[in-house]
C-alpha cells in the first residue's frame, strides 16, 4: 500500500485510488477463481473424499504463520521488519520520473500496473485463494475488495496529507 500512498503524493488521490483498487480487485477475482478451481477438483482415484481445498488452505495458513513467527523471533527491539524494504521498493517503483498529469487514464493504468506487480503473489493473495476455496466465492470477493478499499483509502489519504507537508 506504500505504492498507493506514494502515487497519491505525486498525482491525484482519486486517480491513485482508482488505479490501486482496480488492481487489487482484479487480483482478488483471480485469487477467488483459483480457489474455486481447487474447490472443484473432481474426486478420482485415491483422492476420492479427500478435501484438497481444505488441505491447501491449512498448508498455506500454516506456512505463513510459521514464517511470520520465525521472522518475528529474529527481530531486534528496534527492528521494523520488512517495512523499510517495502517502502524502498515502492519509492523505487514510483520513482522520480516525470508523470504526465494531463493524461488521467495513463496515470490510472500506471497505478494499476505498479500495484498489481507489487502485490501479486503476496500473503493476502494466497489467503484469498484459500478462503475462495473454502467459502462462498462472492462473499470472499466482496469482503476482500471492501477490505482493500478501506486500506487503500487510508494509504491514499495519508499520502495526500503527507504531500502537503513534505
Amino acid at each position: 500500500f506504500f505504492v498507493a500512498g506514494l502515487f497519491a503524493m505525486k498525482t491525484n488521490a482519486v486517480i491513485s485510488f482508482i488505479g490501486s483498487l482496480g488492481a487489487l480487485a482484479v487480483m482478488t477475482v483471480i485469487a477467488v477463481g483459483i480457489g474455486q478451481v481447487f474447490h472443484n477438483i473432481p474426486d478420482i482415484g485415491i483422492l476420492k473424499g479427500v478435501p484438497l481445498d481444505d488441505y491447501c488452505a491449512i498448508a498455506a495458513f500454516l506456512y505463513f504463520g510459521i514464517k511470520l513467527l520465525s521472522e518475528a523471533s529474529q527481530m531486534s527491539a528496534g527492528d521494523r521488519g520488512q517495512i523499510d524494504e517495502e517502502l524502498a521498493g515502492a519509492e523505487e517503483a514510483v520513482g522520480d520520473k516525470a508523470l504526465d498529469v494531463s493524461n488521467p487514464f495513463g496515470l490510472i493504468v500506471q497505478a494499476f500496473t505498479l500495484v498489481f506487480a507489487a502485490e501479486i503473489g503476496d500473503r493476502s493473495f494466497l489467503a484469498t485463494i484459500a478462503l475462495g476455496a473454502a467459502y462462498n466465492p462472492l462473499g470472499v470477493a466482496a469482503g476482500a475488495i471492501a477490505g482493500h478499499a478501506i486500506a487503500t483509502g487510508v494509504a491514499v489519504v495519508a499520502g495526500t496529507y503527507l504531500a502537503k507537508y513534505l
